[in-house]
């Protein structure tokens, strides 16, 4: 059943609809300023999403209108999204602990972003 909507990948996808490569880009950006929230996500990241793929896709070809890519892409997309925000959190590690300083998850009021004590 080759080229029917239960033959969906990530790749076939990007091949069918080049655009949804850049939206792993945005997806990344906004995850690193997210502080764990996903507001930014659905707010800058999923509209452009659902003008490629899903019930409203701009498209004619009925795989990129499908459910099934909706879900691939969105999972995804919200993937890329929370592993730019762990690679942040990491950072903001890091460079407390190059100033010297201790990482307080516990005293941090974003959940473990960036709160730091003197050691």
């Amino acid at each position: 059943m080759e080229g029917t909507v239960t033959d969906i990948s990530w790749d076939r996808l990007v091949l069918l609809e080049p655009r949804l490569a850049l939206l792993v880009a945005e997806a990344r950006r906004y995850g690193r300023q997210s502080q764990g929230s996903v507001r930014l996500f659905h707010r800058h990241v999923k509209p452009p999403m659902m003008k490629l793929v899903g019930w409203f896709a701009e498209s004619d070809n009925p795989m990129l209108k499908s459910q099934l890519a909706y879900n691939v892409v969105y999972t995804r997309l919200l993937n890329e999204y929370f592993a730019a925000h762990r690679e942040a959190d990491d950072d903001g590690i890091a460079w407390c602990e190059r100033l010297g300083r201790k990482f307080d998850k516990k005293r941090s009021k974003s959940g473990g972003r960036y709160a730091t004590s003197r050691r």
